[in-house]
């Protein structure tokens, strides 16, 4: 039995997040310390999946709100007057349409839903329209902020933008005004002139240890609700055999051992 228990704690360490002890059904959940927290570098990735994708309580506040803003009426006004539906002027008839329906895959609640969650998801979200030469107003469709790359050319102002998805890549620059053909709103950063603050960066800690709780949670029904770490026997079985008293003190000795040098990693 004792050469049994040694088997324990031979092989590899590399990976000290899934550590067995004795059978498959019977695991340790080292988390991640706060300090390495993904949440906080602001990347699209990481907040899509992390604060929102695999939290049940960011996801409902988000999805809440983007299905309240979406059913917001919304009204068309030209110099101070009322556009209505049956109106001739080419430009309000496009405009009206657009906010109907953007594009040939949404409605415009819908459009509202997705650039509202990226705001709160990103702390950014991006618009463009196309147009006609004469001004009429096409398809408006939102752009993932991870699709976007920024040129400061290093300054703290956006010089250009280039979006890219898949085999699609289109370059705004500003105009002559200054003005990019590409709406871009942003949260306020204190800390970025040109990035917008995520408001799950800013919930980071509490989203990471709601979900690190959930994992401990379920590595210990995993683990049938047992601490890991904890070694029984069953000293019912017929080759069951007791350790002599040097054997319990070597046992011990190496268990010890084993621990310092995994003490770093815990």
């Amino acid at each position: 039995m004792f050469k049994y228990i040694r088997q324990l704690f031979s092989g590899s360490s590399k990976n000290k997040k899934n550590v067995t002890w004795g059978d498959n059904n019977s695991s340790i959940v080292l988390v991640d310390p706060f300090t390495q927290n993904t949440l906080f570098n602001n990347q699209y990735q990481a907040l899509a999946k992390k604060g929102y994708s695999e939290n049940v309580i960011a996801f409902h506040c988000i999805n809440r709100i983007a299905t309240s803003a979406q059913n917001i009426p919304v009204e068309l006004f030209m110099n101070g007057k009322l556009q209505e539906v049956g109106n001739n002027d080419r430009l309000s008839k496009s405009l009206l349409f657009n906010m109907t329906q953007p594009n040939t895959d949404q409605s415009g609640k819908q459009l509202i839903h997705e650039i509202i969650s990226h705001r709160l998801i990103k702390g950014e979200f991006y618009l463009h329209t196309d147009t006609t030469s004469s001004g009429v107003v096409m398809d408006t469709e939102g752009y993932r902020p991870d699709r976007i790359q920024k040129n400061t050319s290093g300054s703290d102002k956006v010089i250009s933008m280039l979006y890219t998805n898949g085999s699609v890549s289109k370059t705004f620059e500003r105009d002559e005004d200054g003005y990019f053909d590409l709406l871009f709103f942003k949260t306020f950063n204190p800390l970025s002139d040109i990035n917008g603050l995520s408001p799950i960066s800013a919930g980071g800690m509490s989203i990471e240890q709601y979900n690190n709780a959930n994992e401990w949670n379920k590595g210990m029904f995993d683990n049938g609700s047992k601490l890991s770490g904890i070694f029984t026997f069953d000293d019912q079985s017929d080759d069951f055999e007791a350790l002599e008293e040097d054997q319990v003190k070597k046992f011990a000795k190496d268990l010890n051992q084993k621990f310092r040098s995994h003490q770093g990693g815990i």
